[in-house]
């Protein structure tokens, strides 16, 4: 009884090694492919598609696999690597706003916003090595702690922190930026400023006023008297919004010629 007792015993503990050599292998090998993928997307500029989509679509395969480890019998193994793709898709989705924020030329309050991805990328970091330390030395309390800490960057990451003031403002210069960008390239010859106001209409459909004021560099005033000329050649036509300022666009004719 008791041989049979001790080899019962060395069975399980052989089929426990091979069952965490298993997952071992598989959640490194699902690193590796996360890696890869942080690798594709951290040149967003060739591959306008994936770094748009696919931090997201890593984020709801975590989800999936982290639910369907909660389903009777609880998988805690599955639950872990679906935890740890939840966070590689925030470190993700760090890399692409700071990819963007790199492209705005104007410093827009950057010391906040840092801030916000400093720690979720930190925590991220710090769950995922934990929870790889447990996975291999099979402690418990390191595993607990690390899921507290990678729960902690998922709600921070659900939870937009980042005000939406700020996010329009960061919209509204690199708007104005295209169009600086687009005014000083065409230089047409014998081509006026409000030549150009007019190509810029057209380029963008809706300009608001203070929109011009930033590119062309002139005054309010101005920007009215310029808009006026061509809405008197009936080339363009003012906006009143019910909330917002005045905005201008080109009238149906004059766009589809």
């Amino acid at each position: 009884m008791i041989k049979e007792g001790v080899s019962n015993l060395l069975i399980g503990i052989a089929l426990l090694d091979t069952l965490i050599l298993v997952y071992i292998k598989s959640l490194f090998f699902l690193l590796g492919i996360l890696i890869l993928l942080i690798i594709i997307l951290s040149n967003p500029s060739k591959n306008r598609f994936l770094s748009k989509d696919l931090y997201k679509i890593t984020y709801c395969i975590g989800s999936i696999i982290s639910v369907a480890a909660i389903v009777k019998p609880f998988k805690i193994w599955m639950f872990v690597i679906g935890i740890i793709i939840m966070l590689f898709s925030i470190l993700i989705s760090s890399l692409k706003s700071k990819h963007e924020r790199k492209n705005i030329k104007k410093k827009i309050k950057k010391e906040n916003t840092n801030k916000i991805n400093i720690s979720k990328t930190a925590n991220a970091l710090i769950a995922i090595s934990l929870l790889i330390v447990s996975m291999v030395i099979s402690d418990k309390k390191i595993l607990y702690f690390a899921l507290f800490i990678a729960f902690i960057s998922i709600i921070l990451n659900l939870i937009n922190v980042k005000p939406k003031k700020l996010d329009k403002k960061t919209k509204n210069i690199s708007k104005i930026s295209k169009m600086k960008t687009y005014v000083r390239l065409s230089n047409a010859k014998y081509e006026t400023e409000i030549d150009k106001l007019y190509k810029l209409v057209k380029k963008f459909e809706k300009v608001k006023l203070s929109e011009i004021t930033e590119v062309f560099k002139i005054s309010k005033e101005k920007a009215e008297e310029w808009a006026k000329i061509l809405e008197e050649h009936e080339l363009i036509e003012f906006l009143y919004p019910t909330f917002g300022e005045l905005e201008i666009k080109c009238k149906e004719s004059n766009n589809t010629q």
